[in-house]
């Protein structure tokens, strides 16, 4: 039986180690939140997903444990590792604001004693663990609290983490903690996507194959203009393609603090940064938001679904979030949702993308699509073959583009099932953390 420790109870429930809501007041009006973040498959993931998958565990304070051994104290880390570990605000470590302050000298002493595990988890957002700094946050951790890190446990969804952290530690004289890969938001789109079939929200296989005409050829949602996302759709623009499919973009006042995320890892003189630096004008901006159907670009929607837009288009362009020539993989609702709406795909995203997800069981669309993007490390090769490869199927006929789309009905079938019949994910990770 796999045991939880935690800080703080109240009324009963156990509040997720590390938030600040300390007393019954402030932590009723933190799950009352509006929107997304208020439900606890965002402040507590992995409980969550365990919970809903009916995986047996205990949850107990540390004074009932204090004295017991073969524990795990899971902090659930939201947000990026530069939060984390006070990166980006170094002062704030003395303000104890960082995440590893909040950890009562209790828990650390049982760590430290090896009665328990510091259990990270990461699953709600991806990143490039080298531009992120994320293992020498983590050794500074281990540093400042004297954790030995024999009992620190790291799960996370970025893949592959164990080759990073190989790479990282190579000529290093550093006792190793434990690393676990883990594809967390598969899992969560699981559990949310059954609950859009009770409530009618999914569609039937007889709807999708049954032959009818759709009005744009692709979809491609960017709320959160990340730069790469930005290229994206001046490309589009650029090629005469907007009108070709249903684009969204929120314009740059929403998400200042995005617009360049990531830019840095990109060549200076690159194709990516030189066409974003030609096309990226007054004009451009005027132009957003743009708007693909009735859905909002403030708020978060990795929950939300509109049946009709995804059955009124042949394919996706899907822009993930991350996009550089590290190979580091993060897979987002988007990919999920594409396959619960039989929705082909060609992907804006990391290096070997395709290649992980056939090497899990499914099925990608090649030589319908050209998919040898995949395998172009460079990343402004890369970008450049995946919209030679949009422009390509925009450019089809309408009957020709139907025809294309028929023909790849039975991988959209294949993948669909295998996407809601594959439970092997929260298995190992229950064997995995049954074991630790």
């Amino acid at each position: 039986m796999i045991i939880f420790g935690y800080d703080l109870v109240l009324n009963d429930e156990f509040v997720p180690n590390c938030i600040n809501e300390k007393n019954e007041e402030t932590w009723k009006k933190f799950k009352n939140r509006s929107g997304w973040f208020n439900h606890p498959s965002c402040y507590s993931p992995m409980l969550y997903t365990l919970n809903e998958y009916n995986i047996e565990f205990e949850q107990k304070s540390i004074d009932e444990l204090k004295d017991e051994s073969g524990w795990l104290y899971p902090v659930e880390l939201l947000q990026y590792p530069k939060s984390w570990f006070a990166q980006l605000h170094p002062e704030d470590k003395k303000e104890e604001k960082w995440w590893f302050s909040k950890i009562s000298e209790q828990a650390y002493s049982c760590i430290r004693e090896g009665k328990a595990k510091l259990l990270l988890f990461n699953g709600i957002q991806g990143f490039d663990p080298f531009y992120h700094k994320l293992f020498e946050g983590l050794y500074d951790v281990l540093d400042t609290y004297k954790i030995p890190a024999q009992n620190v446990i790291f799960v996370t969804s970025t893949a592959p983490i164990q080759d990073h952290y190989n790479e990282w530690m190579e000529g290093k004289n550093l006792e190793r903690m434990v690393m676990y890969e883990y594809p967390h938001l598969e899992e969560m789109s699981k559990i949310y996507f059954n609950r859009f079939i009770e409530d009618g929200k999914g569609l039937t296989w007889d709807q999708v194959s049954a032959g009818h005409k759709r009005s744009k050829n692709y979809l491609c949602y960017n709320r959160i203009p990340y730069f790469h996302r930005q290229a994206t759709v001046l490309d589009l623009r650029k090629r005469g393609l907007l009108d070709k499919g249903k684009v969204s973009m929120a314009s740059p006042e929403a998400y200042k603090h995005f617009l360049h995320e990531f830019s840095d890892t990109l060549p200076e003189n690159g194709h990516i940064k030189t066409l974003h630096r030609k096309e990226y004008d007054d004009t451009f901006i005027n132009e957003l938001p743009y708007i693909a159907d009735k859905i909002d670009l403030i708020n978060c929607h990795g929950t939300t679904v509109i049946p009709e837009t995804h059955n009124d288009v042949y394919f996706q362009l899907i822009t993930e979030r991350t996009f550089a020539s590290r190979p580091f993989i993060f897979l987002t609702e988007k990919i999920w949702k594409s396959m619960f709406y039989y929705n082909p795909f060609v992907l804006m995203g990391p290096y070997k993308t395709l290649k992980y997800l056939k090497e899990n069981g499914y099925k990608t669309f090649s030589p319908l699509i050209d998919e040898s993007y995949d395998l172009l490390l460079d990343c402004d090769e890369r970008f450049q073959a995946v919209l030679d490869e949009v422009e390509r199927l925009c450019n089809m006929s309408e009957n020709d583009i139907h025809k294309w789309y028929q023909e790849l009905l039975p991988i959209l079938k294949y993948n669909y099932e295998h996407f809601f019949s594959d439970r092997g994910n929260v298995r190992r990770l229950h064997e995995f953390l049954n074991k630790c």
